[in-house]
């Protein structure tokens, strides 16, 4: 029983050593596994650390699109919580920086909205307040990139925190500032400033409260609009509270002044804000002195900019225009570079323009076009380069280097078309309409009216620019010399769509000039009628308008003719005596004393048709004018029948010739009436020698017109029936020969020609064999016998 005891305790003792140990090396090996795993696991969020912040070093760089594939595939559920955080962000800045990348501009909001969803799953991943309030903040400063202040401040008050540092806590209460002033919540704005600059104990964050709090109430004294909302007063007026808010400001700048180093940012700004209140009190002895301190110091070369720019201003003013030409031609030299060179070229361009120094003006503009164009500066010149009254292409259209200002012009805007692909697109309308303007200007009609065509057919015109091409392209019709039925379409279609628009009234003269050419005199009356009862509607001020005493002197001057045509010609006489004094001084003058004098001509008062030219020649100022006006004058007395009045028109002729001064244009229009002229008292009083002289001349100087056909045509009729048929057949030939220049270019003359040479051989050949029928057989004798 011994025995089997002690086997049965050996076997159990035994049982309980094997379990031992069984279980011994179980725990040891799980012990042995749970620490490989911990490793493990050490080592993979290690190598998780060091992916993460190689994406974010590499995110900075050039890899930013591999950095967003490789994270955005990342596994998730080997991150802990605050690697998701820092991938969430990640991801978040990637997509502002592709927000923020020029090449990806069409799609900024959706870059810009996948942040804020990114920065938003960061949040949910935030394990406290801080962290969250950090992404809030971040979200909110790109709202405020983003121009959403809306959203901007709600989330830095969200942001707002107990623990942030105060200068945590300043810095968020500035941007809330910000939010307010662009939300134009003026008077919030200017609490939390107040509160900022009260409470701060940090002299950068105390400056920027207190200079920024100063730049709104100087705002505030000279807007009515910011003034109102500040004081929260809607009776609040500048009188009462300018000078006020002033003071404040200009209290506020010198205490900046005082307390922070010269060299500080805020303080340097400071100075321009005092040197700004100086120039709003025209002080011109406070604001030099501080002009030039400022100069002199080592403030910013920017702020030494703006300090010229303000004294410029100061002297603008004082309406000392020229002085302000200088300093800004100063500041110009001295920052070429500068960040304001566009604001100092603005500045000056409307300066040049009030001094109608037009050719410097031009000058500007070329530069600010060609030269890195800011999109706000471009869009406000091409303003200017229109048709309108004080405009810049208005006026230089005017001036000697047309030509060259023109092709300049051109230049401008194809550079802009070519180069800067996104700014053409916003001002593509305009600029098509722009180079219409440009043939126009340069007597080609034709292809600007084709240009118009372009600017009609490009969508999105605005109906001012609509007007401007409706009126042009009625403008091109009247320079152009088209039909008058073509003009009065166009007036017509102007007037349909502005009735009142801005060049209603150059409409209104288009008609009336269009239907008298027509020999529509009634309509002409009632245009006219129409013009007068606009006339004696418009206000005193505006009635005296250059402008518009032209137009109603020119208006009554197609009245008197209208008289004129339709018999009235004591109500014309009437017009005549009561307005001739005023319309001599206007600048068509020569153009409606002579059109008086045709009218004259036509009913055979030659003499009165003459005394018209003469009352009005010595007020022609144009050389151009006074030599249509000299043509007209010698061709009237031409007409009754003088040889003096003859010799004397030649030796006009010759005179006009050998001019240099006058216009190609006008010389070569002069030029045909005299040759016309000439041939017309010639033709008539039969100084053939004389006649065949000058149509020599006149087939050798226009050879590339048609109209001397008319005169060739006519010398060869007194021949018929009066010249043997084979002298006639080979003075026809003749023509053909020394005319050809431009008689071929007539088929219909050419061939009547050549049908009239035939016809004529055909007599001299039937004549010639009658002379050889009666020699050889003796015909038409029997008569003699």
């Amino acid at each position: 029983m011994a025995k089997e005891k002690n086997t049965q305790f050996l076997i159990l003792v035994g049982s309980v050593a094997i379990s031992g140990a069984i279980i011994f090396l179980t725990i040891k090996g799980e012990q042995k596994y749970r620490d490989y795993f911990q490793r493990r696991e050490i080592q993979r969020l290690m190598d998780t650390e060091k992916t993460l912040v190689k994406y974010e070093k590499d995110a900075s760089g050039k890899k930013i699109d591999q950095v967003m594939r490789n994270i955005s595939s990342m596994d998730a559920s080997i991150l802990s919580p605050s690697q998701m955080r820092r991938r969430f962000i990640l991801m978040g800045d990637i997509n502002i920086n592709y927000y923020l990348d020029s090449a990806k501009q069409k799609d900024r909001q959706y870059y810009f909205d996948l942040a804020v969803k990114f920065y938003d799953r960061a949040i949910d991943y935030s394990e406290t307040r801080e962290q969250k309030n950090e992404i809030l903040r971040k979200i909110a400063g790109f709202y405020m990139k983003n121009h959403n202040w809306e959203k901007a401040v709600n989330l830095f008050m969200e942001a707002d925190s107990s623990i942030m540092s105060p200068e945590e806590r300043w810095n968020l209460k500035l941007n809330e500032a910000e939010c307010y002033k662009h939300l134009k919540k003026y008077h919030d704005t200017l609490a939390l400033l107040s509160q900022v600059a009260d409470e701060c104990d940090n002299d950068e964050i105390w400056g920027i409260a207190l200079r920024e709090k100063a730049d709104l109430l100087l705002k505030a004294s000279q807007d009515p609009a910011i003034l109102k909302i500040i004081t929260q007063n809607p009776e609040a007026t500048l009188e009462k509270f300018s000078q006020k808010l002033q003071d404040e400001a200009f209290n506020n700048y010198s205490e900046i002044v005082k307390e922070l180093p010269a060299l500080n940012t805020q303080a340097s700004m400071s100075n321009l804000g005092l040197l700004e209140i100086y120039v709003l009190r025209k002080d011109k002895s406070a604001a030099y002195d501080l002009a030039n301190k400022i100069q002199s110091s080592s403030a910013p070369l920017n702020d030494k900019a703006i300090s010229l720019i303000l004294l410029a201003k100061l002297e603008e003013n004082l309406e000392n225009y020229n002085a302000a030409i200088d300093i800004l031609e100063t500041c110009m030299k001295r920052y070429p570079k500068s960040q304001l060179r566009v604001k100092i070229s603005m500045t000056l361009y409307d300066l040049y323009k009030k001094t109608e120094q037009w050719e410097k003006a031009f000058s500007i503009a070329e530069s600010l076009f060609m030269y890195k164009p800011e999109e706000e500066s471009v869009i406000r010149l091409v303003e200017d380069f229109s048709m309108d009254k004080n405009k810049l292409l208005y006026v230089i259209s005017s001036s000697p280097q047309k030509d060259s200002f023109v092709s300049k012009t051109k230049l401008m805007i194809t550079n802009l078309r070519d180069s800067y692909p996104d700014l053409w697109k916003k001002i593509q309308n305009d600029a098509y309409f722009i180079f219409a303007e440009l043939l126009y200007l340069s007597d080609k009609y034709d292809a600007a009216e084709k240009e118009l065509v372009t600017c009609l057919n490009t969508p999105k015109n605005s109906l001012q620019l609509i007007e401007k091409i409706y009126y042009l392209d009625m403008m091109c019709a009247v320079n152009g010399k088209r039909s008058p039925v073509i003009q009065i379409i166009r007036a017509k279609r102007y007037l349909a769509k502005y009735p009142d628009g801005k060049f209603y009234k150059e409409a209104l003269l288009t008609l009336l000039d269009a239907y008298y050419k027509m020999d529509m005199y009634p309509e002409a009356i009632t245009v006219s009628k129409k013009i007068y009862v606009d006339e004696m509607n418009t206000v005193k001020r505006a009635r005296e308008n250059s402008f518009n005493q032209n137009l109603w002197l020119k208006t009554v001057a197609i009245i008197g003719l209208c008289y004129e045509k339709l018999g009235y010609y004591d109500k014309a006489n009437k017009i005549i005596k009561a307005y001739s004094d005023r319309l001599l001084k206007t600048p068509f003058a020569p153009e409606v004393f002579i059109e008086w004098a045709k009218v004259a001509q036509e009913k055979g008062q030659i003499q009165e048709a003459i005394r018209r030219i003469e009352v009005v020649l010595p007020y022609a100022k144009d050389i151009d004018e006074k030599a249509r006006l000299y043509v007209a004058q010698y061709l009237l007395k031409l007409s009754l029948g003088e040889t003096k009045d003859f010799n004397k028109t030649k030796r006009l002729l010759g005179i006009i010739e050998k001019s240099g001064k006058i216009s190609p244009e006008t010389k070569k229009d002069i030029e045909r009436e005299l040759y016309e002229g000439l041939l017309e008292y010639t033709y008539k009083n039969s100084l053939t020698a004389d006649f065949n002289s000058l149509l020599e001349k006149t087939m050798d100087k226009f050879k590339d017109e048609t109209w001397p056909i008319y005169w060739v045509l006519r010398s060869l009729s007194p021949l018929f029936g009066k010249t043997g048929l084979e002298t006639l057949s080979e003075k026809h030939k003749e023509i053909l020969k020394t005319a050809s220049g431009f008689v071929t270019k007539d088929k219909e003359t050419y061939d009547f020609i050549n049908d009239q040479i035939k016809l004529i051989n055909s007599l001299v050949n039937i004549e010639n064999t009658m002379k050889k029928l009666k020699t050889e057989r003796g015909l038409g004798n029997e008569r003699t016998n």
